[in-house]
This record gives structure tokens, C-alpha cells and sequence, in this order.
């Protein structure tokens, strides 16, 4: 797969974002921006104006007057292929002049349509004797793309005819996917003008393939020379460009694949030749990696005099992080030898080195990575290196770490070499506008040097954890050229690399002129007692780089924690309320003041302390702790913890349990549960007040529930539990007799008064008439008679009888059977138990 072209692709888009935002940069258009390395200088920054490209993956070209020629993958600034991409990309020139280099833009893809056209130029060009130039883009091209339905089209071949009027653009031939699909690479030109070429997919099994475009008078005319992983141990997508030699046999690598049991069973990619004949061309796999020696080769290939072949991985090596290979010639076969392996983010000597080589007139060959080096952490933003060679034994060099302050990072396409030995070269990212960048490296020139004072710093008799007053590092330029440094100059390691800190740095993001000096502070924090060890490294552009100044710092006294008691325990504790504190003694033992961080406690305990931030050498503090349970029923263990900086250790925690209780009292009756009595009567039952679970509180009792006519009490009415004794109490129900009604009342009828005395007056009234009658004789025996019956009812009326009411009984507790209720309350808990009471 071919995903770090398609990471640069959303690099590419993320970077337009933030170069449109980037106006005021405008002011630096085509001014050379001094950056890291040995003398390097930025020719052009992308993305300056809203007709730039950005994004260049591909290699410069030189014509003879200095010109410098390329492809940026994406811009202008106009949508292109349905947003696919943000710009089809252009072709640029770097037009050189006395006063540096001009950007000049000579095609813009998509201009026409983004199918039909081209679209992502990701390679360098190629040039014929008129001048004209030739390349390839990735998308665009076909609607009849058969891989992704003309969408973005599988690619083209272009040439930009020259006149004098400017370029003019021609596609020579658009892939379908069966022939081709995707075209990373650039083109190699043979002696009649015909173009050979990759792409990563398509063809008869999609894996890719090899291209020649022939040359005719009517046109070029497209042949697939070999169609990778049709057969066992094949290669499949090939992203560099093929190499030709003498004898028209073509040479490259292909990504993936080859020995199917290496890199995980996708192949570690393989060198190939196409070995021409007559009949056509026949696939020879020359070398298949398997990981420890290179994988996932991406770049093309040069020889040198002997025909030995060389190039780079991507991955694998000693460390994973790439290789640079040789495969030496024989008479029958090729013999593959890892020239180096990059250390990747344990070294500072690259990471990744995606493009191809360059070969020197001494064997010397020269390089980039993508990543490493010792900017933009962590995976650095790229370098430049060369390995010296030395009766076959090659030594690396970093020629230029990228990431200073307006120059690119992120190296992608092979390098150019002039006639004063300068490389020529793109980055894919950075830059004054963020849009890439084209430097110029120059091997002879002037370069800086660095030189630190003092070269050695020691920390003496510091306290643990507490940070030291800094001391500071002189940094001078000793050289005769601009000493850079990054927005990182310096960093710590070593086995206590991160107890040492810069604090204050005069060097970041500076440029030194020769004999310029900077600063940097350095802090020591201890976190062991005893010896400590670091290396400070400086990052730069310096040709005696990298630096590095040995610290050490040395911890003589401490402070030590002392806790006293290292437990606590409390007596069972109702829930809900607190204990009584208990006190825990806190003392600095040490001979340096104790910082405390905190004192914490866990769950159910509380703390107040007079400790303070910080206690003195020898001195005491005291902390007390109460416990607060929330819940019953059983221990409730915690603790105490402190936090703070003793140098020498010691206690850090008390131990501490209690138990939590749920109101316990329990309420017993004894015998007899159930008392029999006649109304009138009183009833005893006696009580047991148990504390159970050693509850110690006070317990008021009461009853309720007494039957009707009776009343019901507790005696005493208030316990007090100790946790252990039961204390008894009695209940009393006293019930009420009925009373009974007068005797002279209970059934005496009569009439009612009114009718005696109308009885009264009747017989007086006869009796008048008798003695009329009589003349007044007998009156004395009528008289007697009438009193005789006068008396009685006299007698009746006047003690209810004769039709007057009784007075009744009052009642007593009635009948029945009775359930009592006793409850006992403490505080706002409660507990019940019951009796049973029967009047007869």
C-alpha cells in the first residue's frame, strides 16, 4: 500500500489551510532564508501566493543556466476533481538570477478539465535536447479508469512542449487501470525518445506494472512491459522510476511482496530487472528483502562504474527505521550489503529515507529522509546525509537537520548535484508560507561551529525535590557562518535525564552570527538521594554537532517524615455521629524544612491538623483524627496518607479502624409474655434494655398502644447502655373497674310529676266538697285520710320515683385482647418490641 503518498496528500491539504492564512508572508518572496545544515539556504518557499503550488514530492531539474525545474503535487488554490485534491498541482520553474531565485509558474494541471488533464504530479521531470519536459501525474486522465470508475482518472504521461512564448501541454497517453494505474514516478528517456515508467497499480493483476510509451512520428503508443504479482515471489507496487543501462535493460524496486514469509507474509518488496531481448522483456527478481537487511523499498536506483546497483528502504534495518543498500555485481548474480541503517528516533542520523541516491565522482553518496534528525520532535523533520566511502566501508554524515525557523521539513524526492558540488533539493512541508520549500545544501562553503562554557555543571548538596537556583551555560558561535537553532535546542538524557530542566533560553529559535553568543539556564530537582547523572544536547546547525555537556547533581541531606502513633483505633461509634478526635504526631527528623503536599483521608474519618505547607527541621506538628461512620454493622478500616517531599523517607500513612453501629438496643420481654386481669387490675411485665454490639448511649422508653380506660408506663423511663450491661425496666398497665348505679333508682315506675300534682289539687279539691257536704262533720276523718295519700306521692316525686329518670353506672376497660407496644428512641434512631395483655 502506498500510504505515505497518500499521508503527503493530506499533509498537503492541511498545509493549504494554513498558507492561505499566511498573507503577511508575501513581503518574503524570494528572499533566502538562512537554515540548519552546512550552509544551507532555501531558494523558494510554497505556497507565497494564491498561483503557487505547494507540496513537492518530487526532484529539482538544472538546466545549463542554473534554472532549477519541478512539480508541486497540489495548488493553485482552486478545487480540483470534485475536491478530491485542493489543486491539481503545477509545473514550476526557479528562475536564478544574481539576486537569488524567482518562481515562475508553467502549468497549472486542471486547467482544461481534472480528468481529462492531469491531476498530482508527485515526480520530478526529465528534459530532451529541445528543452521540452516530461513527467507523469498520479490522478486524472480517463473517464474509462477502471479502478476508480473516472472518478480522478489513474494517472497520465505529459509533456510541456516549449516555445517562445511559454510551455504548452500535451497528455501523451492516459491509463485505464488495465495498463497501468497511478504513476508515482517519474520517466527515463532512451536514445530514440522513447519514455519508460511505473505504475503502483494496475495492469494484468493490479499490483502495477512497467510501461514504455514508444515514439512515432503520429505520437507515443503505450505497451505494458511486465505486470507485477502474477507470479509467485513477484514484487507488487513499484513506486520508484526504472533505471537503464547500456544494453536496454531496465532496473527497479518494487514496495511489497517477494518472499511471501518476510514482513509479516506481504514481502519485504524486491530489485528487479527487465532484461531486454528481442521478444520483449523478462523479469529477473535480483534481490528479495526480508527485514532485517530492508523493506519496502520506494525509490529508484543508479549504478555506478562496475555496474553495482544502489538504493534505499524505507523500513527495516538494524533499527527499523530504513536502510541505504549496495547490491554488488557478478558475473552471475547480485550480492546485496546493508551500507547503513538509520537509528531513526534513538539517533539523530535520519529516519525513513523515501527518495533515491546520488553517486559522487569518489563514490560518495548523498541522500534525505523524510523524518529524524533532531528537530520536530518526536520523529524529527527530515535531513540530508552523505556516506563517505573508504576501501568499501561507508561512514554517515548529516549534511543538514531541517526545522529551523523557516526552512522545510520533510525531505521526499533524490537530490541534485551542480558542477561547485552544491545539492539541490524540495521538501514536501515548511517553509516560510508552510507549503514545502527548495533548498540548496553547499558541501564547500562556510560553516558554524558551537563551543559551551563551562563544559561540565555540578549541582552540590541540593534537597530532594526542591528545585536549585540555575546556573547558566554560555553558548558561542566559533564559527564564520549563522549558528541555527530550533524551537528545541537543547534536551536532557541519561538514566535522571528528566530531574534537570532549562528555564530560561536565549537560543531558541535564534540565528548566531560568527563569535555571537546565547544562554541557556539549568535547574537540578532531585528525585533520589544521592548521585545523579544527564547529558544535555544542544540542536543546531553546527558542522561539530551534536554537543552534548555532561551534569550531575548530588542530594547530601534531607528531610524525614516521622508518624506517631502509626495506627489509631476507635471505640464503636453510632452512625451518623462523631467520635471524640485522637491525635497523630507529625515530625520533620531531617535537617532540611519538610514540604507537605497534603494530608488526606480515606472514607468515615475526618482530620484537622495546625501543619501548615511546610514544618521545620526538627520540629512537630499534630494532627487529630475523628471517626464519622457512615454505615453499621462491622469494622470500618481506613487511613491516613501524607504527601510531601522528605528526601529521606519514612512514614507516609497511619492506619486507622473503628466500627459503625446501627441503633442496638435491644428491647426484651421476660416471662410472662401475656397477663391475664379483670378490669381494675394492674399488669407488670418485666423488660430487658440489651446493648447490643456494645452500644453505649442513652435510650429513652416509652409504651403506647394501652388499652382503652387504662394507662400503660415505663419504669425508668430513661437507660443509660455502657455497652455491656443489660438494664431492666418494668411496664405497668393499670386498667379502670366500671362503677355501679344509686339502689333507689333501679326500677321505680310512676307517673310523671305533672300528673301528682294534678292528683293533689284534684283530692284537695274533694275534700273541700266532702265537708261542704257534711256540714263540716267528719272533716277531721277526711283530713287524716287526705294526708295518708298526699304523703306518698310527695315521697315518689321528690325521689325520682313516679316517672322520674336513674342515674347509671360508669363503665370499665373493656374485654378483649391487647397488644402493647414499648419503644425505645436515641437520638433520631428507634427500636419497638411488643407484649400481649387480656381483661377478662
Amino acid at each position: 500500500m502506498r500510504d505515505l503518498k497518500e499521508e503527503y496528500e493530506y499533509l498537503g491539504r492541511f498545509a493549504q489551510v494554513i498558507r492561505l492564512s499566511s498573507l503577511l508572508g508575501l513581503i518574503l518572496m524570494g528572499v533566502c532564508v538562512a537554515a540548519w545544515g552546512q550552509t544551507e539556504t532555501v531558494l523558494h518557499s510554497f505556497g507565497s501566493t494564491s498561483n503557487d503550488g505547494y507540496g513537492p514530492l518530487g526532484g529539482l531539474l538544472m538546466d545549463s543556466s542554473g534554472n532549477l525545474f519541478g512539480t508541486a503535487s497540489e495548488g493553485p488554490s482552486i478545487v480540483c476533481d470534485g475536491s478530491y485534491v485542493f489543486g491539481c498541482g503545477i509545473v514550476f520553474e526557479l528562475v536564478k538570477s544574481s539576486n537569488g531565485y524567482t518562481g515562475s509558474l508553467l502549468y497549472s494541471f486542471g486547467s482544461n478539465s481534472p480528468t481529462t488533464d492531469g491531476a498530482s504530479p508527485e515526480a520530478g521531470l526529465i528534459t530532451d535536447a529541445s528543452g521540452n519536459l516530461y513527467g507523469t501525474t498520479v490522478y486524472g486522465g480517463s473517464f474509462d479508469c477502471l479502478i476508480d470508475a473516472g472518478a480522478d482518472g489513474c494517472g497520465t504521461v505529459f509533456k510541456l512542449v516549449k516555445s517562445p512564448s511559454g510551455y504548452t501541454e500535451t497528455v501523451l497517453y492516459a491509463f485505464t487501470g488495465s495498463d497501468g494505474a497511478y504513476p508515482y514516478a517519474g520517466l527515463t528517456m532512451d536514445s530514440s525518445g522513447n519514455l519508460y515508467g511505473t505504475t503502483f497499480h494496475g495492469g494484468a493483476c493490479g499490483l502495477g506494472t512497467v510501461f514504455e510509451l514508444a515514439k512515432s512520428p503520429g505520437g507515443y503508443t503505450e505497451q505494458v512491459l511486465h505486470s507485477f504479482g502474477c507470479t509467485a515471489n513477484d514484487g507488487s507496487s513499484p513506486a520508484g522510476g526504472v533505471t537503464m543501462d547500456a544494453a536496454g535493460n531496465l532496473y527497479g524496486t518494487a514496495e511489497a511482496a517477494g518472499d511471501m514469509t518476510a514482513c509479516g507474509g506481504s514481502g519485504c518488496g524486491i530489485v528487479f530487472e527487465l532484461v531486454n531481448s528481442n521478444a520483449g522483456y523478462t523479469e529477473e527478481v535480483l534481490y528479495a528483502f526480508t527485514g532485517t537487511d530492508g523493506s519496502m523499498p520506494s525509490a529508484g536506483l543508479i549504478f555506478d562504474g562496475s555496474g553495482n546497483l544502489y538504493g534505499t528502504t524505507q523500513a527495516g534495518g538494524t533499527y527499523g527505521d530504513g536502510t541505504i543498500f549496495e547490491l554488488l555485481k557478478s558475473s552471475s548474480s547480485y550480492t546485496e550489503n546493508v551500507l547503513y541503517s538509520f537509528q531513526g528516533p534513538g539517533g539523530s542520523d535520519g529516519q525513513t529515507p523515501i527518495a533515491g541516491l546520488l553517486m559522487d565522482a569518489s563514490g560518495n553518496l548523498y541522500g534525505s529522509t523524510k523524518w529524524g534528525g533532531t528537530g520536530c520532535a518526536p520523529k524529527g523533520c527530515g535531513t540530508v546525509f552523505e556516506l563517505t566511502s573508504s576501501s568499501g566501508t561507508y561512514t554517515e554524515n548529516v549534511l543538514h537537520w531541517f526545522g529551523a525557523a523557516g526552512d522545510g521539513v520533510n525531505p521526499a524526492g533524490p537530490l541534485l548535484m551542480d558542477s561547485a558540488r552544491n545539492l539541490y533539493g524540495s521538501t514536501f512541508a515548511g517553509g516560510a508560507f508552510h507549503g514545502g520549500s527548495a533548498f540548496k545544501v553547499n558541501l564547500t562553503g562556510t560553516a558554524p561551529a558551537l563551543t559551551v562554557s563551562p563544559s561540565y555543571i555540578t549541582f552540590s548538596s541540593q534537597q530532594l525535590n526542591v528545585t536549585s537556583s540555575p546556573q547558566t551555560i554560555t553558548v558561542t558561535n566559533s564559527g564564520n557562518a549563522g549558528l541555527v537553532f530550533g524551537s528545541s535546542p537543547v534536551a536532557f538524557s541519561g538514566a535522571n535525564g528528566a530531574d534537570f530542566a532549562a528555564t530560561a533560553d536565549t537560543c531558541v529559535d535564534s540565528t548566531l552570527a560568527a563569535n555571537a553568543t546565547c544562554q541557556v539556564s539549568i535547574t537540578y530537582t532531585p528525585s533520589l538521594a544521592g548521585s545523579e547523572y544527564a547529558v544535555l544536547t544542544f540542536s543546531d546547525n553546527a558542522t561539530n554537532g551534536p554537543q552534548t555537556l555532561d551534569l550531575s547533581g548530588v542530594t547530601v541531606s534531607y528531610s524525614y517524615t516521622a508518624l506517631s502513633p502509626l495506627s489509631l483505633t476507635f471505640p464503636p461509634q453510632l452512625v451518623g455521629t462523631t467520635s471524640p478526635p485522637q491525635t497523630v504526631t507529625l515530625t520533620n527528623t531531617g535537617n532540611f524544612p519538610l514540604g507537605i503536599t497534603s494530608i488526606s483521608m480515606t472514607a468515615n474519618y475526618s482530620e484537622t491538623n495546625n501543619c501548615g505547607s511546610s514544618l521545620a527541621a526538627q520540629a512537630s506538628c499534630t494532627i487529630n483524627v475523628s471517626f464519622a461512620p457512615t454505615m453499621g454493622g462491622g469494622a470500618l478500616v481506613g487511613s491516613l496518607s501524607l504527601t510531601d517531599n522528605s528526601g529521606g523517607g519514612g512514614a507516609s500513612g497511619v492506619a486507622l479502624s473503628g466500627t459503625g453501629m446501627d441503633f442496638s438496643a435491644g428491647l426484651t420481654f421476660g416471662s410472662p409474655s401475656l397477663v391475664i386481669i379483670s378490669p381494675g387490675q394492674t399488669a407488670t411485665y418485666p423488660l430487658s434494655v440489651v446493648p447490643l454490639g456494645g452500644y453505649n448511649q442513652t435510650v429513652t422508653l416509652a409504651c403506647k398502644d394501652a388499652p382503652p380506660l387504662a394507662t400503660c408506663s415505663v419504669s425508668p423511663a430513661t437507660v443509660a447502655l455502657n455497652g455491656t450491661a443489660v438494664v431492666p425496666a418494668i411496664l405497668t398497665v393499670t386498667t379502670t373497674a366500671p362503677t355501679l348505679a344509686a339502689p333507689h333508682s333501679r326500677n321505680w315506675p310512676g307517673p310523671p310529676p305533672i300528673v301528682l300534682w294534678v292528683s293533689v289539687v284534684g283530692l284537695f279539691g274533694l275534700f273541700r266538697a266532702c265537708l261542704a257536704a257534711s256540714g263540716g262533720k267528719a272533716h277531721r276523718t277526711m283530713l287524716i285520710l287526705m294526708t295518708l295519700l298526699l304523703l306518698p306521692m310527695v315521697f315518689l316525686s321528690s325521689c325520682g320515683a313516679g316517672g322520674l329518670n336513674p342515674s347509671p353506672g360508669t363503665p370499665g376497660t373493656p374485654a378483649g385482647t391487647y397488644t402493647l407496644t414499648v419503644i425505645g428512641t436515641s437520638g433520631n434512631l428507634t427500636n419497638s418490641s411488643t407484649v400481649n395483655l387480656h381483661v377478662n
